[in-house]
């Protein structure tokens, strides 16, 4: 729990650090190295959309959902 928390934080953070005109227009993302995706959950909850590519087979794992479709091999939200 404590990390999804720290990272859900962390992303927040960078979305500010982006400073993205405040006018209402989703922008489109690019999340390299997405791991299990919440930095793409905090990206979609600020109203944007994005694109991921995990890099390691470890969050490829962490992000196929009951051996479905990898999140991180290439999607967009």
């Amino acid at each position: 729990m404590h990390v999804r928390v720290t990272q859900t934080s962390l992303s927040e953070r960078a979305l500010e650090l982006l400073a993205l005109p405040d006018d209402g227009v989703p922008r489109l993302l690019l999340d390299l190295g997405c791991g299990s995706c919440l930095s793409s959950d905090a990206i979609t909850e600020a109203g944007h959309a994005w694109v991921v590519r995990g890099m390691s087979e470890m969050s490829h794992d962490a992000s196929t959902p009951n051996g479905g479709t990898p999140a991180n091999l290439c999607q967009t939200r």
